[in-house]
């Protein structure tokens, strides 16, 4: 029984509830909102490639129909009873089980076993939902509802909505099994900062301080729409007046959206600075500088966005060109020109049926891909021609595309050019260069150019193939080579001069329809999965490692498949009615048969996330 009680006590340590007191827990509350750990999770690991699941027996041995639910439990949690408390029929659903907006009227479950306050907390388990993502869902949940019911009712349904908050076990529990015998003094010091992790987290979240200065905010768009209804009155009444007013605003907005993409992991704190998030004192030489500036969002506390502008914001004259490598996420056209298998070729309608004109280009898309958007962003009217629709002598001052569908990093991989046989078109490329501009302007011309680079994904899938990524031991030495052979395509590229470097990482391609189709339920493969993510992790460890060793040069590492895990987990939320599903194709999920002019084409093309067996063009935006 004593034990008992200290386990509850424990686990129980960091819960809390945000909203009404309990004095009013009779009182009817519009919604609920969960956040937490294995305590509070209600099914939403169930969703994910993790170890820490209990949607198996003997758990929900006493739940209705004795069913497991993914409650870690034989029956009812804490939150069950707390929504019953509050007159509530059933506990909020998992996030991951959310597929209409409607869904998330009475409130989100957002909590996940293994999880903690701290970031890094269950990385053993494979994937979580850690309390800064779960926050950042909410952020996502609160501004669909913004979107759909507008910021007044919005504030008052969360005003009267109760929060609950059930973590920091799984925190405590690492940290003992990794330090138990360090001194006093120093698990003080821990607890410290795992309070003071958590209250920032809450205070932003939550908006108490911390967060944006809303108020600001809103005079900001207030002038821009002043100044746009000024602007459209001048145009007519000044006689040939033209305008351009550039949104800044949004562009922001939407900036924020993609910074953990262009590899920023930090968005709030300036590098340059002092006090609260180096905010508080402007950027001096007596102020602390990060190291790690390229991850830094803010440069100082005037919000000058630093590393933004030398992978997205890179206006042309800091990135001249971009030059790009990799498979079909990136392929503009290449593979027209080759006698390739016809999965291997998109140069036929209903490819490109959203492009302009609603021309099939060769894109992998029912519009623009990846590159197409990257160069928009960059300030170019169109991205870089595929290498192998450039004629002698043509204009190639604003990059060229090498990247071809169906490659790898391995040159074993699939029946296209390879990686190596990419490079070696560069070289020719900068031949052309040197004749155009000299030497010396041609090398400065590279060093200042974007090298892009996709690929990855048509290995895994040759490995799999043949192994079934069954063999842990096998796996990790499978990725261990070809992050190597990675490395040295990139050293490669650094020996002809390209300095900067961005790279997306591999996303959730046990997902893909194609994937889907061969489970017997519909699931995704945890095992391709896993191998991504492994390949991520060392990929972006070995381009850490580089940056040190190699003079001058600069990388960005995309997170793919956290952005893809935010959109897996909130597809409502940003328009999507279909994940599983291909648009374009045949078979089970339109996965089985490649898009074709035969195969099937939806209708709904913006509610699918999947072109075919690749991500469409409104979710590479």
């Amino acid at each position: 029984m004593a034990i008992t009680k200290i386990l509850f006590a424990f686990l129980s340590l960091f819960g809390l509830i945000i909203g009404r007191s309990w004095a009013t827990q009779k009182s009817v509350v519009p919604a609920i909102f969960i956040f937490g750990d294995s305590t509070a999770d209600v099914g939403n690991n169930n969703f994910l490639s993790s170890s820490a699941r209990a949607n198996f027996p003997h758990n929900g041995i006493d739940f209705v129909h004795q069913r497991a639910t993914g409650r870690f439990s034989n029956g009812l949690i804490t939150a069950d009873f707390l929504a019953k408390m509050y007159g509530f029929n059933g506990s909020p659903p998992p996030l991951y089980s959310i597929t209409r907006g409607q869904q998330a009227h009475k409130g989100v479950n957002f909590a996940s076993a293994a999880s903690g306050i701290l970031q890094p907390t269950g990385n053993k388990f494979g994937d979580r939902i850690s309390m800064p993502r779960q926050l950042r869902y909410f952020g996502l949940v609160r501004d669909y509802f913004v979107k759909h019911f507008g910021a007044t009712e919005t504030e008052d349904l969360f005003a009267n909505s109760i929060f609950f908050i059930s973590t920091g076990s799984n925190d405590l529990i690492e940290f003992f099994a990794a330090h138990g015998s360090l001194s006093y003094a120093q698990k003080s010091e821990f607890i410290k900062l795992l309070v003071s992790t958590y209250k920032l987290q809450l205070l932003r979240a939550f908006n108490a301080t911390g967060g944006c200065l809303e108020g600001l905010n809103e005079l900001s768009y207030m002038f821009y729409e002043a100044t746009s209804n000024m602007l459209n009155d001048l145009s007519c009444e000044v006689k040939g007046l033209k305008y351009s007013l550039g949104n800044l605003f949004e562009m922001v907005i939407d900036f924020f959206q993609k910074a953990p993409l262009l590899g920023f992991t930090e968005l709030e704190n300036a590098c340059c600075g002092a006090g609260k998030f180096n905010g508080e004192a402007a950027c001096t030489p007596n102020a602390t500088v990060c190291s790690n500036r390229s991850q830094y969002l803010f440069w100082d506390s005037a919000c000058k966005i630093a590393a933004g502008t030398l992978f997205v914001g890179l206006a042309s004259a800091n990135a001249p060109a971009i030059f790009v490598f990799g498979d079909s996420l990136a392929d503009v056209g290449n593979n027209n020109n080759l006698n390739v298998p016809l999965d291997k070729l998109a140069n036929f309608p209903p490819n490109g049926i959203d492009f302009p004109l609603k021309t099939p280009t060769g894109r992998f898309s029912n519009g623009y891909n990846t590159i197409d958007y990257l160069a928009q962003q960059m300030g170019y009217k169109q991205s870089p021609p595929s290498f192998l629709s450039v004629e002698n002598g043509a204009n190639i001052s604003q990059g060229v595309n090498f990247a071809s569908g169906g490659s790898g990093i391995l040159d074993t991989t699939g029946p296209a050019i390879t990686f190596t046989a990419q490079i070696s078109n560069f070289k020719s490329v900068i031949y052309d260069l040197t004749k155009q501009m000299g030497k010396e302007k041609a090398e400065e011309f590279i060093s200042k150019s974007l090298f892009f680079i996709s690929a990855g994904n048509n290995d895994m899938f040759a490995y799999y193939s043949t192994t079934g990524a069954q063999n842990i031991t096998q796996n990790e030495q499978f990725v261990t080579s070809l992050v190597e052979k990675f490395s040295q395509h990139i050293k490669a590229l650094y020996i002809y001069g390209a300095r900067k470097f961005g790279t997306i990482g591999l996303s959730h391609i046990g997902c893909i329809p194609l994937m889907r189709s061969k489970n017997p339920i519909g699931k995704c493969n945890d095992n391709l999965n896993g191998l991504a993510r492994n390949f991520n992790t060392a990929a972006q460890v070995r381009m850490n490692q580089l940056e040190s060793m190699l003079k001058g040069m600069k990388y960005s590492y995309g997170n793919a498949y956290d952005l893809m895990s935010i959109a897996m987990a909130t597809p409502f939320l940003l328009g999507y009615k279909d994940f599983q599903s291909a648009c374009c194709g045949s078979g089970k999920f339109n996965g089985e048969i490649q898009c074709s002019l035969n195969t099937t084409l939806c209708s709904n093309r913006d509610q699918y996330f999947f072109g075919s067996i690749r991500i469409q063009h409104k979710p590479n935006f």
